[in-house]
């Protein structure tokens, strides 16, 4: 099976081209995903996508997101990034928006300078039940936070098409100054903690200025990740909606700096937020298998 290795900011995946060979798309993805993930034994990715048919011909792909856990998610604002100028560069679809199937999203995708594209995600949505959140197993009285580790941790809920809890250090005081260090001993218990019954992706964002924020994320079945764009989105809309930021910032992540925009439509804003970012591409190959009954 061939494939090709490509990243956004350092969140690198495996992506499949299942448009030219529909049948692969039919694999057993939640095994393929674990074993080509796997860093010491695999090709060494953060997940796999497919870039597939679209279910709509007025769209030009659709793509599915596989974690290096075997779990699916619903949206990826990287790996959107990637499959555009992959469709663009690979395939030949050269037109000036490119519409990619996502989960229950369609994404609208320009490429603009070679290596750069600006994808709108979507509108955002806030309640408990856009991020699977159980409400009995929020912190009493306390709608939006959880007890963790001796700790209250408070956070804002978005969904970009997948579920995000933003921990902004601002609103949690108690934090310590290094958010690396903090999303790996906090990100585990946060992500598998019963308020969030599909578990949850988490972001520790601390805003330095109107227009800028430092975030380190654990993703939902991945873990730390350089990068994550629906993430970036997602704090980037807390930060607007709690006052700290411009309606146009630059997130800067480990893997480097999203530029993201987001107007509420109380300011007469379409909601739609939107990112503009880099997209890598790293290597071809072909995949022969490394376990019993899952080699293609």
């Amino acid at each position: 099976m061939r494939f090709t290795k490509m990243h956004g900011l350092g969140n690198d995946y495996v992506y499949v081209d299942a448009i030219a060979e529909p049948e692969l798309e039919h694999q057993n993805w939640p095994e393929l995903s674990i074993a080509m993930s796997d860093r010491h034994t695999g090709i060494g990715a953060d997940g796999v996508i497919l870039i597939c048919q679209p279910h709509e011909s007025s769209n030009h792909a659709r793509m599915r997101t596989f974690n290096a856990d075997g779990s699916e998610a619903g949206a990826c604002g990287n790996g959107t990034r990637c499959v555009a100028r992959y469709l663009n560069e690979r395939l030949g679809m050269t037109d000036a928006e490119l519409r990619i199937e996502s989960g229950d999203r369609v994404m609208v995708c320009e490429p603009l300078a070679i290596g750069m594209v600006r994808v709108a995600m979507g509108r955002p949505a806030f309640m408990l039940h856009d991020c699977q959140i159980d409400a009995q197993h929020l912190a009493a009285a306390d709608p939006l936070s959880i007890d963790l580790a001796g700790h209250r941790v408070h956070f804002a809920c978005v969904s970009i098409g997948n579920p995000h809890a933003v921990v902004l250090t601002r609103d949690n005081p108690w934090l310590a100054e290094d958010q690396a260090a903090e999303c790996l001993r906090l990100g585990p218990g946060i992500e598998h903690h019963p308020a969030f019954t599909q578990r949850i992706n988490v972001h520790f964002v601390r805003i330095d200025a109107r227009d800028r924020a430092i975030i380190h994320t654990w993703e939902r079945g991945a873990g730390p990740t350089r990068a994550c764009g629906t993430g970036a989105c997602a704090s980037h809309v807390a930060g607007v909606r709690a006052g700290l930021l411009d309606d146009e910032a630059t997130m800067t992540l480990p893997g480097g700096d999203l530029r993201i925009s987001w107007t509420p439509p109380e300011r007469d804003g379409d909601s739609i937020v939107r990112q503009t970012g880099p997209a890598a591409f790293v290597f071809d190959g072909q995949w022969i298998g490394s376990r019993e009954g899952i080699s293609v």
